[in-house]
């Protein structure tokens, strides 16, 4: 948290995580508060005990330690601080120990749900939360959703006016919440009708030097208000049994308790709200943040931003984070020229100002991607229009501004003239960076001491508008300090800048690099012009990549023929003489990582990487995306990418190939952008959700180009995969509708895993509609499932050598009385039971097929025949049968699969809707049943979170037409899973990435439950 910069926010968010919500939600739904005050403009900064610190801002590696649940932990109020931090315990702060370190911290608001109050009884036992008297003597304002109705409300404002403490509601009504309820029977004694009202007040105590502090009451939302009655009821009932059983008198015991059994007699609907209405507080308590620190520090019109040093921030109010990026910021002028433009002439297009320059590009990136104020920019700024400019933008962004470095000149930002073509690509431009070239590497080591936690994993980007002798000073400097480094080399004529370092023998190596090719060739040229490889240094450095014969041979067959002709692993390899990791940025092309490993790994190889126990190079293939603006691409990459090492580290080749996937999904975004930088907010959605399709049928032909036999266009499977990749598809199960198609998805699975990180599995059966198939085997039905006896076999047998697990259940099989036209009644009925007894011998899950309700009554006789129908686990897929059959199934201990055909009708909404959420699986049955424009569903998907409608809702062409960045019309797709889980999310009231982690535990617990999830 950035202390002497306004707006300024905390929040009692790891209360959240060590003892409000169960694990992995908690962490969610912090990171999604964090990202809530981002977008108001304010800069979170939550508080929390760790190692013997009181932290004020927390990373997302600190965030994920507390809510853990394998981490001991204690709720730290007032009078646990100080035993906390002696014993180094793991602590989340209550409402009255956040008060206390917000205020020492210089902190003025923060938000929490519900304060603590005088419990129910407090006249015999004299119960009264902390909350009430810290609020007495803290002056912070807290904005929450009342006092807990769990609790004495009347008896809890009587303390709080004998503590004088301002309590006021936010709106047209007096009225003071309680917390699920807009309203519990008492009245606030003050009433704001804005935030801007409240920070007015703020304002004046501050100037009355008042040492109380104010509870803005923020009454819960529709339509969770309107909701109140059963959750209030509830809490009525959890109270009865707490005082009925004794827990009442169990003292901090009894609040988790209560909250959660409200949460079990509501099915849930209680942390629902209790999420809306948190959401609803950090919103308005950021606003608050913001609309407080303009009173505090008013523009002055005649006054530039920055026209002295800002002035310095005291030792103990210093606030250090993990990344400090430095070199340029800009404006950037961008001019788009029509489709026909010629030369030497002027044209009527589109011209707009912006916020550039490669270092604040990549520190805007970092910064969208990290809680808290882990991001620092240093950068030159002076008192012209640009730099104004440029300050108030970033303030803007909730990004830091206190290591930014003012220059008594007339240059100050940069700027950067871009012509763009109309299809958004750069054809020229004209930069003036020139400001740069006046920073000392002195004044930039004096900032990095200040901005950079050194005893945190933390890293130092620095762009190459630096001067040489400034870039290897700094580099020197981190280094002596453990403080990874990342160049980014910026533009063609700068590249080599960083070559000079590399002259010097004694001058230690780079951290990482993130050249695109013709950068990386012109550091390889300058490196090679002044022999740098005939120095011994360079020798001993490559010898221990231990490169033979073997990895040639492998690098030769699995990089891509164009990147081998340009040379670019070669030239890459060369520079890990001087440099830990490259990712290397080839366009539309994709890009290359290479990177030192130290020792074996036990790493995979695919078809794109090859790795020994030294050295990693994976090549990753562009994800076809539409570009609205190419031109801060490689900076969100680049940003992305540091974010990801401060978060994971790279000990590992995996952790290695998740940043760089991170990376990419930073550059498409900002690719889809028309901003230098795009909304990053679906990344991080992303890096929290993962899919799993339970029903893809990847291996019929339209996958391959082919429709009705004929070839319609080129083979795109591998367009399909990184497409899904890119959703968040995480595992796909391939579905066997027959012998040979059950051959054909094992064979798929084994084909695609060589090139894919995802979890893949196939079913082998026969499709009811197939069911004919068996009699015309040589050896008839017995023979044909002999046959589908010995793929299960196969793979078992792989395993044993260590393979994965390919055959991840048996069928499709069941029942369609729909389509008798395929296999009349008798012959499906004959083949669906015979699935069974290969689910028995082998322990898979069925995956199952029921269509009619008449044919329903048949399936449900057959399965309750079989014996031992709970004892045979599997799931109905494409359900789109009713409420009560539905019912009927989950009785049998089956899961429900739920695609496009689900979501047609609106009797199909019901009945999803309906449906217990620990017993949906998701999928899209591609290449069928996607979400039509006839579909009721589809009027649910018109408010995407941010960003993620290019992804789970490409555009798409005639198969005449096809290009490799869209999908085709007509034919559904594995990442088109997002807009199922989309509406089944919104059906159920709960947040998206909630949903796909409890349908991926879901997936896991069915189909491959030995393995982690």
């Amino acid at each position: 948290m950035l202390l002497e910069l306004r707006p300024d926010y905390t929040s009692e968010l790891t209360a959240i995580l060590t003892h409000g919500l169960p694990y992995p939600r908690s962490l969610q739904v912090c990171l999604r508060l964090e990202h809530l005050i981002r977008d108001q403009g304010a800069i979170p900064a939550t508080v929390g005990l760790i190692d013997g610190q009181a932290l004020v801002g927390l990373s997302q590696a600190e965030l994920t330690r507390l809510a853990e649940p394998a981490s001991s932990k204690q709720k730290v109020s007032r009078r646990d601080l100080a035993a906390c931090l002696a014993s180094r315990t793991l602590g989340g702060t209550t409402v009255s120990a956040t008060m206390i370190l917000s205020h020492l911290a210089g902190i003025s608001v923060f938000a929490t749900g519900g304060i603590g109050g005088v419990h129910r009884g407090a006249q015999s036992s004299m119960d009264i939360s902390a909350d009430l008297i810290e609020l007495g003597r803290c002056p912070v304002t807290v904005v929450s959703a009342g006092i807990k109705s769990i609790l004495d409300i009347g008896r809890s404002l009587e303390v709080l006016e004998t503590q004088g403490v301002a309590v006021a509601t936010l709106g047209s009504s007096a009225a003071f919440p309680a917390f699920y309820s807009p309203t519990s029977g008492f009245n606030s004694p003050l009433r704001f009708d804005t935030v801007q009202d409240c920070a007015r007040a703020m304002q004046a105590a501050r100037a009355l030097r008042l040492e109380s502090g104010m509870l803005l009451a923020v009454p819960i939302p529709e339509p969770h208000a309107s909701r109140a009655a059963p959750l209030q009821a509830a809490v009525e009932q959890a109270i009865a049994e707490s005082e009925a059983s004794g827990i009442a008198s169990s003292g901090k015991e009894v609040t988790p308790w209560l909250l959660g059994r409200v949460n079990e007699l509501t099915q849930g609907r209680s942390v629902e709200s209790n999420v809306a209405l948190i959401e609803n507080n950090v919103t308005v308590a950021a606003q608050l943040a913001r609309t407080y620190s303009a009173l505090l520090d008013p523009p002055a019109p005649s006054q530039p931003p920055i026209s002295e040093r800002p002035k310095e921030i005291s030792d103990a109010n210093k606030v250090r984070g993990t990344i400090a990026v430095i070199g340029c910021m800009a404006l950037d002028i961008t001019s788009v020229m029509p489709a026909s433009a010629l030369v030497k002439t002027t044209y009527a297009g589109t011209v707009k100002f912006s916020l550039g320059g490669v270092a604040r590009n990549v520190a805007e990136a970092a910064h969208k991607l990290l809680p808290g104020a882990n991001v620092a920019l240093v950068a030159p700024v002076n008192a012209n229009f640009a730099s104004r400019y440029a300050i108030e933008a970033i303030e803007q962004l909730g990004m830091r501004r206190d290591a930014l470095l003012p220059l008594q000149t007339s240059r100050g930002v940069g700027v950067a003239n871009l012509l763009l073509d109309s299809q958004g690509l750069l054809q020229a431009g004209v930069v003036d960076m020139t400001s740069v070239e006046q920073v000392t590497a002195e004044e930039i080591k004096s900032k990095l001491n200040d901005v950079i936690d050194m005893s945190k994993r933390s890293i130092a980007i620095f762009d190459a508008n630096l001067r040489p002798e400034v870039i290897a000073s700094v580099l020197a400097y981190c280094h002596e300090r453990g403080v990874a480094t990342l160049f980014e080399p910026t533009s063609l004529d700068k590249a080599s800048r960083i070559c000079h370092t590399f002259q010097t023998q004694r001058q230690p190596r780079l951290s990482m690099m993130t050249p695109n090719a013709i950068e990386l060739r012109r550091m390889y040229d300058t490196c090679r012009k002044v022999q740098l490889d005939q120095e011994d240094r360079w020798f001993a450095s490559i010898d221990l990549l231990g490169i033979d014969s073997d990895f040639r041979a492998k690098l030769d067959r699995r990089m891509p023929r164009w990147m081998l002709d340009q040379g670019i692993p070669q030239q890459a390899i060369f520079m890990l003489a001087f440099v830990d990791t490259l990712l290397v940025k080839c366009g539309s092309q994709g890009f290359l990582v290479a990177h030192r490993l130290n020792g074996p790994q036990g790493a995979k190889e695919d078809k794109h990487s090859v790795i020994n126990e030294h050295l990693m190079m994976q090549y990753f293939p562009a994800v076809p995306a539409e570009i609205v603006n190419d031109t801060g691409a490689g900076d969100s990459m680049a940003g992305a990418w540091a974010a990801a090492y401060v978060q994971n580290g790279f000990a590992s080749a995996d952790a290695v190939r998740k940043a760089a996937l991170y990376a990419q999904r930073a550059a498409i975004a900002s690719l889809q952008s028309e901003s230098a930088v795009g909304d990053l907010t679906r990344v991080m959605l992303l890096s929290l959700m993962r899919f799993y399709d339970i029903g893809s049928n990847l291996s019929d032909p339209v996958f391959r180009g082919i429709v009705r036999g004929k070839r319609a266009h080129q083979d795109d499977l591998s367009h399909v995969m990184s497409r899904a990749a890119a959703a968040g598809v995480r595992g796909q199960m391939l579905t066997g509708d027959s012998l040979e198609g059950s051959r054909e998805a094992v064979d798929l699975v084994k084909k695609l895993s060589k090139s894919s990180d995802m979890q893949l599995s196939a079913t082998v059966g026969c499709h009811p509609c197939r069911a004919t198939e068996p009699y015309k085997h040589a050896r008839g039905p017995d023979g044909y499932f002999d046959d589908l006896r010995a793929l299960i076999e196969a793979d078992i047998a792989a395993r044993k050598q260590g393979q994965p697990r390919r055959v991840a259940a048996v069928g499709e099989c069941g029942l369609d009385y729909d389509r008798l036209e395929h296999a009349e009644r008798a012959a499906q009925l004959d083949m669906f039971p015979r699935h069974f007894a290969l689910a028995r011998e082998f322990k898979l899950p069925l995956f199952l097929h029921s269509r009619t309700s008449e044919a329903h009554v048949d399936f449900v006789r057959i399965l309750n025949q079989s014996g031992d129908a709970h004892q045979l686990p599997g799931v109905v897929h494409s359900f789109t049968g009713t409420v009560a059959e539905a019912k009927e199934l989950i009785d049998l201990g089956l899961y429900i699969g739920v695609n496009g055909c689900s979501l047609k009708t609106a009797e199909n909404l019901e009945v999803v809707k309906s449906l217990p959420l620990d017993k949906l699986l998701l999928e899209t049955d591609a290449p069928w049943c996607s979400i039509t424009s006839t579909s009721v569903a589809t009027p649910l998907l018109d408010d995407f979170p941010a960003g993620m409608a290019p992804i789970w809702r490409p555009s798409s062409v005639k198969k005449e037409r096809w290009a490799a960045d869209k999908m085709v019309k007509g034919r559904n797709e594995p990442c088109t899973i997002g807009q199922v889980a989309h509406v089944v999310a919104k059906l159920h009231s709960v947040p998206l990435d909630v949903l796909a982690e409890q349908v991926w535990r879901n997936t896991q617990a069915l189909l491959h439950p030995s393995e982690s999830v």
